[in-house]
């Protein structure tokens, strides 16, 4: 799989924001002790790109592990 990242981040100006400052980011819940945190200031998706990402991020994990499985027995 081929990550192509379109957006330069400037982390400098985002780490620092002023005191006060309220983020609203995604916590999807991707299985035991894995969750993805999006802050959609950084990410640039929309809400459907986010559900799209999110659904291939759960097929992807469901048959990583199915494979995984078959390796166990």
């Amino acid at each position: 799989m081929e990550v192509n990242f379109i957006y330069t981040l400037d982390y400098d100006s985002y780490c620092a924001r002023r005191m006060g400052s309220i983020d609203v980011c995604s916590h999807i819940y991707l299985g035991e002790g894995l969750i993805l945190v999006v802050d959609p200031r950084l990410s640039h998706l929309s809400s459907e790109e986010l559900r799209k990402l999110t659904l291939k991020l759960v097929t992807v994990l469901e048959q990583f592990d199915k494979a995984v499985d078959k390796t166990h027995e």
